[in-house]
């Protein structure tokens, strides 16, 4: 028997600031955050359909797909890592 380990992944949309003015282009920011603990393959993580794979001794990830201004997201483990358990912290918001 494998032993089990909790690893900790935080999401959180990067931020950036933008000018004030007109335009009314809805913008859009990547999902990512950091890693940490993740030695072995196999992590996937998930916002929705959008997914990444996490290689090991990754830091941190990006997820591929930009969200919205005013949208939703949820990052989830969508594929546990090979002898490991993995859990998300604060990776839900709106943009």
């Amino acid at each position: 028997m494998f032993p089990k380990y909790v690893l900790l992944v935080s999401a959180a949309g990067t931020l950036l600031l933008a000018a004030c003015g007109g335009g009314g282009t809805a913008q859009s920011y990547t999902v990512g955050g950091s890693v940490s603990g993740l030695t072995t393959t196999g992590l996937v993580l998930a916002n929705g359909a959008d997914t990444v794979g996490v290689p090991a001794n990754a830091t941190s990830f990006t997820l591929p797909t930009s969200v919205t201004t005013g949208t939703a997201y949820a990052v989830t483990v969508k594929t546990q890592p090979t002898h490991l358990t993995c859990a998300v912290n604060n990776g839900s918001g709106t943009m």
